[in-house]
């Protein structure tokens, strides 16, 4: 095997012939004065070589280090309220006994964390780490003892047993240059400020914020299989959001995301204002709409946002391919756990998964990444193929016909990596407009005699529509109405119930759980039960708001 110092050679050759002289000569430099790698290398070499009487030696250690730079602040009714820049550099240390066949791993949360300096001192950087390392190992010996009691308590079928409990990977090296969080030239405050303070449009508003959340993420990894890796990423999130109440006292409420890796990809402030108003404006509206029926089955069709939350929550989520505790013969747990090349979407529908991919149709999509929090180089994975589940998302956990990692275990800063879902990417064999698709609504519910059906533009939390509206048959005008739940959309619903897609694709970028972005059409749905909320309903204030303008 190579040694280190030829390994971090050859990473250096390559960055001279693939981004010429200038760059690689930056790329050196920082390789040479990173003392966070340095210091995670050396505390890892010499960590390897514990040898403690009586007690198991590591067969792998893997040092996560997270270096945060993020800018925050929110803006309420006109007016600042929080600012803050926060500086954060926090390590993960994994910590495995025994070997790849059945190691300490037992559960959720392995390893340990700890913050680190935010100064490149080396000496207080590997003290740090030596400190984790040893609350990590002695935790692992102890983890170790306790899982091996607790499976003698079950019994394992002969293909759980088969399964190594972490994967064997080949070492890696990723070695991009470091960046830091760009603010731009915008006063923000002011932009916020701005857009708070549209409530005064309205007057019966009972909140209307507006906050943003930008941060660069600077990643740090060394393991004991020699990868070695050095990654960034920028995220830039701005939201508004507004609420107020009906007549009878419900609560409604709207809000808009915009989400980007570039600053200057965030929308100009003229574009931010309309947006903003039209917020306002539905939110008046959403106070006076009607109240959804009581029950309604029939067609439904989803909107791209709307369309990609339900994949997202239907489909990515339940196609993580995560362990079961032993003694459930299950290959994964979720709604997908026996799913496995069974049919699960129409035969005209396919979704990929694909980190490696940075846009589509020139959207950017925030699922990218060049190597995962596991030390694995990601790659697209075919997730519905033609309508069958035809792959999990894994990480280094193998479960049953999945015995390497896809690159797919990530995990939030210091967290536990685990399967995620990267760039889940919706497509059809068939697609239509979208005024197509309408139509096809309206025709199912004059040929079922119904005098309505449903257009959801947008899920809240919960898959509850945030914003949704009837579309009458006799002449397609479309009705905001509130107060509107679903009872059946879930994946009996997506197998059977999908009838077409859109060609009009957009993409819905996320950070949580971790970065990631859904790509979706319009879905028209044959049959689901919308129904009035049971939800309880609020008083309204026992006074009104405060006047606008303050006498002298």
């Amino acid at each position: 095997m190579r040694t280190r110092a030829a390994r971090l050679a050859a990473v250096l050759l390559a960055a001279v012939s693939l981004v010429g002289g200038a760059a690689a000569q930056q790329a050196k430099a920082g390789w040479e004065s990173d003392i966070v790698l340095t210091a995670m290398d050396a505390e890892l070499r010499r960590s390897k070589e514990l040898k403690l009487d009586g007690v198991q030696p590591p067969y792998f250690i893997q040092y996560n280090v997270t270096d945060i730079d993020g800018y925050g602040a929110e803006s309420a009714f006109g007016i600042l309220r929080n600012e803050q820049r926060v500086r954060v550099r926090m390590v993960r240390v994994v910590v495995r006994v025994g070997d790849y066949k059945q190691d300490s791993y037992f559960g959720e949360g392995e390893g340990t964390v700890q913050l680190l300096p935010i100064e490149n001192d080396t000496i207080a950087l590997r003290h740090q780490l030596w400190g984790a390392t040893d609350k990590a190992y002695k935790s692992a010996v102890e983890a170790l003892s306790a899982k091996q009691a607790a499976l003698k308590q079950f019994e394992v079928d002969q293909q759980q047993k088969q399964l190594d409990d972490f994967s064997h990977e080949a070492p890696t090296d990723v070695l991009e240059l470091l960046s830091g969080l760009e603010l731009g030239a915008r006063k923000w405050p002011e932009v916020l400020n701005m857009v708070s303070g549209l409530y005064r449009q309205d007057p019966e508003t009972q909140s209307f914020e507006a906050e943003l959340k930008f941060a660069h993420v600077n990643r740090y990894m060394v393991n004991s299989e020699g990868t070695i890796a050095r990654t960034g990423q920028s995220t830039y999130q701005l939201r508004i959001s507004g609420s107020g109440q009906a007549p009878d006292g419900m609560r409604v409420w709207r809000s808009r995301v915009y989400t980007a890796d570039r600053v200057t990809d965030l929308p100009s402030d003229d574009q931010i204002r309309a947006d903003a108003l039209d917020l306002l404006a539905t939110v008046k509206a959403l106070r006076g709409a009607p109240l959804v029926d009581d029950e309604y089955r029939g067609p439904v069709l989803l909107g791209p946002d709307a369309a990609a939350t339900a994949f997202y929550n239907l489909v990515g989520e339940n196609a993580l391919g995560r362990r079961p505790r032993p003694g459930v013969p299950s290959r994964t747990t979720g709604a997908y756990a026996n799913s496995y090349k069974a049919l699960v979407l129409p035969d005209f529908v396919s979704i990929v998964d694909d980190p490696t991919r940075k846009e589509i149709q020139g959207r950017r999509l925030l699922g990218s990444y060049s190597i995962d929090d596991e030390g694995v180089v990601p790659q697209a994975v075919p997730v519905v193929d033609a309508g069958i589940l035809a792959n999990y998302l894994v990480g280094r956990q193998p479960i049953r016909d999945f015995p390497k990692s896809n690159g797919h275990g990530r995990g939030a800063a210091a967290q536990p990596a685990g399967p995620r879902v990267g760039n889940l990417i919706v497509s059809s064999a068939k697609t239509h407009p979208p005024e197509f698709l309408k139509q096809e609504l309206l025709d199912l519910c004059r040929k079922r005699e119904l005098r309505y059906g449903y257009y959801v533009e947008s899920f809240g939390p919960g898959s509850t529509p945030q914003l949704i509206y009837r579309v009458w048959a006799n002449d397609g005008h479309e009705e905001i109405v509130r107060g509107a739940e679903f009872s059946e959309l879930d994946i009996r619903a997506i197998r059977h119930g999908i009838l077409d897609l859109g060609d009009d694709v957009r993409v819905r970028n996320s950070l949580e759980p971790v970065p990631h972005a859904v790509a979706s059409p319009s879905v028209l749905m044959d049959e689901l039960v919308v129904k009035r909320t049971s939800s309880t309903k609020d008083k309204l204030p026992h006074y009104p708001a405060p006047p606008l303008s303050v006498a002298r």
